[in-house]
């Protein structure tokens, strides 16, 4: 690989327009390809409080984000719906039936094709809670008035087997008609509560559910059997009844944030445990047909980690996201990977913002989404991309040429730029942009 001098280093670093000069002559040279993570802006509905919660897919080119916004803080949270058609994200209207200062919120989505897709969340009137199921049939979202006849409870998510097999859970609230946790299922032209034992449990959060048949479904989430400690749960459908079982726990227990299966021996569920030694450290447990088995997952030092999204594209790719807080709690991304043999963290790409935490993630095809919250002079939403990339492809449109030259030139004069550029624009992956990413820029092409 080239190596630039001192003297061509320090020039680097007091870039001007003639740098430029320097970099279209280069740029015709071939760059190298990988696969990498990368910012996608996504838009916001809010001007104070953006955020994703959930996000599914059928292909690159449908993915489905939802979450809530609000205009201030004494403003009503109202639903955020997205669609990513494979170059952008587009919001999409979507029913805010409650006024005034009442909340609209969704916290899940499943999609099963371009005309087929369920969002799941709540809608609140002062105390009390409903769930709040949308239906999307390749037109519009609309709210299906069939949950009305649920349990007073909220739904925090959802699964489509089927057009006529889906799955909702979430949260009994207010007593809960005898249920312990909400799980409803969808025949294709009603919501019906079902029963689910508890096995002494209590109350059940149900916090994700997928599935690979109709008869082989896996929830998880977590209770509270007291004293504050919540301890994990998994719960299966075997296409007659739901059976539910607890997980390995750390000191003070651990909660469920979401759930993958890759096969009927092969699922992996995320979240958090909470310890005296560590704080709270990132959970991942294993269903390998017969046992659940914790596995070793990296200590973070700052003991304010969780895992809230997680992603199989194979056995031996696995991709989990959330938060890795600093000592002080403040939020910043966390990305892990399980490639077959053990769980690394891996480093999620610059945003131009700060506070990053991802609500979810999910496979697209062969690329990987995840999607949550930043800020970024407001709290704004927050989409990753992983796929095939190309080192110095600035404007990410599969090629570097002469367009990303000029862009990253006018990151580095401060000129009027895409958020994005700015982003793709941290090559050498410090934090700053300046000459050393010009280094970086011209390595790439020249390796």
């Amino acid at each position: 690989m080239r190596q630039l001098n001192p003297r061509q280093l320090q020039f680097s670093q007091s870039f001007g327009q003639s740098a430029c000069i320097a970099i279209l002559f280069v740029v015709a040279l071939e760059a190298s390809a990988g696969e990498g993570w990368s910012f996608e802006p996504s838009p916001n509905a809010g001007s104070f409080i953006n955020t994703l919660t959930g996000v599914d897919a059928t292909s690159p080119q449908n993915v489905w984000a939802v979450g809530s916004s609000s205009n201030s803080i004494l403003d009503r949270l109202d639903t955020l719906v997205m669609r990513w058609d494979g170059t952008t994200w587009t919001i999409f209207n979507a029913p805010n039936p409650n006024t005034m200062l009442q909340t609209n919120q969704l916290y899940d989505v499943s999609t099963i094709g371009l005309n087929d897709a369920w969002a799941v969340g709540r809608k609140t009137f002062g105390p009390n809670n409903e769930p709040f199921l949308i239906h999307w049939n390749g037109t519009n979202w609309a709210e299906d008035s069939s949950s009305a006849d649920l349990p007073v409870s909220y739904a925090t998510a959802v699964h489509m087997q089927a057009s006529d097999d889906v799955w909702a859970l979430g949260v009994i609230t207010q007593g809960g008609q005898g249920y312990p946790a909400l799980v409803a299922h969808y025949d294709g032209s009603s919501w019906t509560p079902i029963a689910i034992d508890n096995m002494g449990f209590g109350g059940i959060q149900f916090e994700a559910v997928h599935g690979v048949a109709s008869d082989d479904i896996w929830a998880g989430g977590f209770n509270n059997p007291g004293l504050g400690i919540f301890m994990s749960i998994a719960s299966h459908w075997d296409g007659s009844e739901w059976n539910t079982m607890a997980l390995p726990q750390a000191e003070f227990g651990c909660e469920v944030h979401d759930i993958a299966m890759v096969a009927t021996d092969d699922v992996w569920a995320v979240g958090q445990c909470m310890t005296t030694s560590i704080g709270d450290q990132p959970y991942a447990v294993h269903w390998d047909g017969s046992s659940w088995t914790a596995a070793t997952l990296p200590v973070l030092p700052d003991g304010h980690g969780r895992l809230e999204g997680v992603a199989a594209r194979a056995s031996n790719d696995i991709w989990a996201a959330g938060t890795d807080g600093d000592a002080d709690g403040n939020p910043r991304p966390l990305l892990m990977h399980y490639d077959g043999f053990s769980w690394q963290t891996v480093s999620a790409p610059a945003t131009g913002g700060s506070g990053e935490w991802f609500h979810g993630a999910c496979v697209a095809g062969d690329e990987v989404f995840a999607v949550g919250n930043y800020f970024s002079l407001i709290s704004s939403t927050l989409s990753i991309r992983l796929h095939q990339a190309t080192s110095g492809d600035i404007d990410d449109d599969g090629d570097v040429d002469l367009d990303d030259a000029s862009a990253l030139v006018a990151v580095l004069l401060g000129s009027p730029m895409d958020p994005a550029h700015v982003a793709r624009s941290d090559l050498n992956g410090d934090g700053q942009r300046n000459g050393l990413d010009v280094a970086a820029f011209l390595g790439a092409i020249l390796e």
